[in-house]
């Protein structure tokens, strides 16, 4: 089914390439079976950092890759001591549509009746201990499930994973039934707290007629709600977290019944698309350039017709020669030539602010255009933040990062020579300062986006790569009015 292609000659060993989290992303992980350390380095220009193989050890990385205008994203080449992997990773290719990502250890699933209700196609069942280590492996999920005895098997990391995948735009859904069996700690960010479990209600018990009982919950922050109440009492509480919503249910995701269209479709129904905006100001602010880019100037070709002009009325060979020697030396002086290693040239950042209980944190759609002289294999640094890649155009990019643990990202792409190629990618940091600038970068309107409304705050761009064109700004939300919770109603007394 994968188009997987590994030539592998240096390790000797089995190398293990298989599609983790929700199925667009790939864990790559190479076998050492000497006992000498190996040095393993990305192949092409760039100033991405390599890494060492201990003896009798693996290296594992996850890699998530677009296509662009291509067939297929560029592969992944490694060079180990003296031989070198080539590793083609598939592009994501959803054939069925998007999948839910149903985070469990047990036999549990969700009916096709309730996914086909709220537009799910298909569904990836993901064991707790092989989530991914970056959001990025998360990054197509329409929806994100966790519930049961699963809460309490997540680590700190994971849950952090989780955050980021719904600050990017993910929906996640909590299942806080049946607590006795997941109890521990919830993050802070979730939307609300588990009080002591509650008797149903009639209408409750006419919406879930296969339980008794919910877990009480209690709203905490002041954008959390509870979006559908039965007798009193919520049953979802949610809360928008950057550009995606995180739910919490008072009952577990299997006593959903299909007759209930509401409440399935405020349980498991994606919340609005709140990137759009954003993401449509930057299409519009600069488009990519589509002719090719020269690593000189037009001043260059005036100097040479300067001489051709000179050695014409000259008319002598020694003048000419002269002139050609002349011109020649002072362009390898002033004239840059390729460099070997290409750095951004311009860099468009946008974030979006938001709280998870510890703190302001942001989550960034940024551009990064690069100017190449030289075509080829490419691979930089991008950081130690997480990142997930949107779109990458004209060709091919794929982001890689070290899965054991999470230490390093570092993009691979190609380029035609003397052009320019583009990468948007999304990542969770801090918020910038505000720069006191003004802005010529609008945020269009969008229907049910999340963000109309909203306006940008010109800021201080400060993240870890540089670029002499950098911007930033901040998206700034309307304080658009919450509407009110969907309260199921009780079955009547008595017949009308």
């Amino acid at each position: 089914m994968l188009s997987v292609l590994i030539l592998l000659f240096a390790l000797g060993g089995p190398v293990d390439v298989r599609p983790i989290g929700d199925g667009g992303s790939h864990r790559l992980v190479l076998q050492n079976t000497q006992i000498h350390v190996l040095p393993l380095r990305f192949e092409g220009q760039g100033t991405a950092p390599g890494r060492d193989v201990p003896g009798y050890g693996q290296a594992a990385l996850e890699v998530q890759c677009a296509r662009g205008g291509s067939e297929r994203a560029p592969p992944v080449v490694l060079q180990l001591e003296r031989e070198v992997v080539t590793a083609e990773i598939p592009s994501p290719s959803f054939v069925e549509g998007l999948p839910a990502v149903l985070i469990t250890s047990e036999s549990r699933t969700l009916s096709a009746e309730l996914m086909a209700m709220v537009g799910l196609t298909s569904l990836r069942r993901v064991m707790p201990a092989e989530l991914p280590t970056s959001f990025a492996g998360l990054r197509y999920a329409r929806l994100l499930a966790v519930g049961g005895a699963d809460r309490s098997r997540l680590s700190e990391p994971q849950w952090r994973v989780l955050r980021d995948a719904v600050a990017a735009g993910a929906t996640l859904v909590v299942d806080m039934g049946n607590l006795e069996a997941g109890a521990g700690a919830s993050p802070a960010w979730l939307p609300a707290i588990a009080t002591s479990p509650a008797p149903l209600g009639p209408a409750g018990l006419l919406a879930l007629p296969r339980i008794i009982r919910i877990q009480g919950l209690l709203p905490q922050g002041p954008d959390a709600r509870a979006t559908v109440e039965a007798d009193g009492q919520p049953l979802v509480v949610e809360r928008a977290l950057g550009f995606g919503t995180v739910r919490m249910t008072a009952f577990e995701l299997d006593a959903l019944d299909a007759t209930v269209s509401a409440l399935v479709f405020a349980t498991l129904g994606a919340g609005p698309d709140r990137a759009a905006a954003a993401e449509a100001a930057m299409d519009a602010d600069t488009p990519l350039p589509r002719k090719p880019i020269l690593p000189f100037g037009p001043r260059v070709f005036g100097v040479l017709a300067l001489v051709v002009v000179a050695g014409l009325i000259a008319r002598s060979r020694v003048v000419w020669g002269g002139l050609v020697l002349g011109v020649t030396l002072l362009l390898a002086a002033v004239v840059p030539g390729a460099r070997s290693t290409p750095e951004p040239h311009r860099i468009l950042d946008l974030s979006l602010p938001f709280k998870d209980g510890e703190g302001d944190a942001a989550v960034h759609l940024m551009n990064i255009d690069h100017h190449f002289a030289r075509g080829g294999p490419h691979a930089f640094e991008l950081g130690h933040s997480a990142m997930a890649l949107e779109e990458s155009e004209p060709l091919g990019s794929c982001v890689v990062w070290d899965a054991e643990p999470f230490r390093q990202l570092r993009l691979t792409t190609v380029s035609e020579p003397a052009s320019t190629s583009r990468v948007r990618l999304l990542y969770i940091g801090s918020r910038f300062a505000p720069s006191g600038e003004a802005g010529a970068l609008r945020l269009p309107l969008i229907a049910d986006s999340g963000l109309s409304g909203a306006t940008l705050l010109p800021v201080i761009f400060d993240g870890e790569l540089a670029a002499p064109d950098a911007r930033a700004f901040e998206v700034i939300a309307g304080g658009a009015p919450s509407p009110t919770a969907l309260v199921l109603p009780a079955p009547l007394a008595s017949p009308p």
